[in-house]
């Protein structure tokens, strides 16, 4: 009955219907019932694919996406990993490559959800992927997308996940260096300000995790 009626409200409202095909998916994962949640899943799928075509729309979908799946930790692996792979494919082809940046990022913690599903290389494969896609942008600052990407960088090194070192980290931080330095500020004074704020925000906060844990003072800030 409520896939029914969930579906009937698809023909007015898609975006509505959607949403409570993933609330469905959530309730039906929490109760045990595995292939009812992913049905409503494979729902809300579809529904992205044939009624979700306006692009501010799609970015805020993968969004709702990546929420629900980090919390179906009930559901076996090949079907979890079916529905992660699905999901960050939507992202990799969003229309801006901004969007795809940020979407990819998102993705990444589909990989790494600890005590269920822990993929290093596909979260390390992710960032990389979003680091490309940000160099390659043209409609918004590769600085910008950097900082945004460093910070998902620091969250998975403090989640220990052992792709994201120190190291990586550093080389990373050193790469926002150059590309803030080469900023024509004149151009844009208040986006490169804000740029400059997010990313000494996160130093500071490096900083900051240094003064009492041995493994962040290895990162070069």
């Amino acid at each position: 009955v409520i896939h029914e009626t969930v579906t009937a409200l698809s023909t007015t409202e898609p975006l509505l219907s959607l949403q409570m095909f993933l609330q469905c998916a959530q309730a039906a994962n929490a109760a045990n019932f595995e292939n009812a949640a992913y049905e409503f899943l494979t729902q809300a799928f579809i529904l992205y694919e044939d009624n979700i075509s306006d692009s501010k729309q799609q970015v805020q979908v993968i969004a709702l996406f990546v929420g629900t799946l980090v919390t179906l930790t009930n559901f076996t692996k090949e079907n979890y990993d079916t529905l992660i792979t699905k999901t960050t494919q939507y992202a990799a082809k969003l229309l801006r490559k901004s969007d795809q940046c940020t979407a990819i990022c998102q993705c990444s913690h589909l990989f790494w959800v600890p005590g269920f599903h822990e993929d290093a290389q596909r979260v390390l494969e992710c960032l990389q992927r979003a680091l490309k896609t940000a160099d390659r942008c043209v409609n918004e600052s590769p600085a910008k997308l950097f900082v945004e990407i460093l910070n998902h960088c620091v969250f998975f090194f403090e989640k220990e996940n052992p792709n994201i070192s120190a190291k990586y980290i550093s080389n990373f931080i050193a790469l926002i260096d150059e590309q803030i330095s080469s900023m024509d500020t004149e151009k844009d004074s208040d986006e490169a300000a804000e740029i400059s704020k997010a990313y000494h925000e996160t130093i500071a906060y490096i900083k900051q995790k240094s003064a009492t844990e041995e493994r962040y003072k290895e990162i070069a800030v």
